[in-house]
């Protein structure tokens, strides 16, 4: 079961819908302080989620991720190590200042079915590594 975590009351109005969208399948987090979240982080699975704040907190804890990249070049932003799988549709030119100011078409051109590819491709990798154990 996915948890949806959010900050803000604009996140927990898009965390609801995706919660609602997913019947079962998803559950929404409780509010969480920055302690709060770094552990429910370390107790996930794997983490979903684009280059922001809480992924990069998912990577320090060692939870494997999942990161969506629209103008940004995983390699450079992370997250890093070889337990991540990184998309992205392409890469967004420009200077660090353009790419900021630009509008995302880089991160909204990731298809669902790129992010399902990669949550499969996780999954069997966890699977795999947990087998040989």
């Amino acid at each position: 079961r996915s948890v949806v975590s959010w900050a803000g009351s604009l996140e927990l109005d898009m965390a609801e819908t995706i919660v609602r969208s997913a019947r079962d399948a998803a559950m929404l987090a409780p509010k969480t302080s920055l302690q709060e979240l770094s552990a429910l982080l370390q107790s996930a699975t794997f983490y979903l989620g684009c280059d922001t704040g809480p992924m990069h907190m998912a990577t320090s804890v060692g939870t494997p991720c999942v990161g969506l990249y629209g103008p940004n070049r995983p390699e450079e932003s992370g997250a890093y190590g070889p337990q991540n799988i990184h998309v992205q549709a392409w890469y967004q030119d420009g200077s660090c200042r353009e790419r900021r100011n630009a509008e995302n078409l880089a991160m909204r051109d990731i298809s669902v079915e790129d992010v399902c590819v990669a949550c499969d491709r996780m999954v069997k990798r966890l699977k795999k590594r947990s087998v040989a154990a």
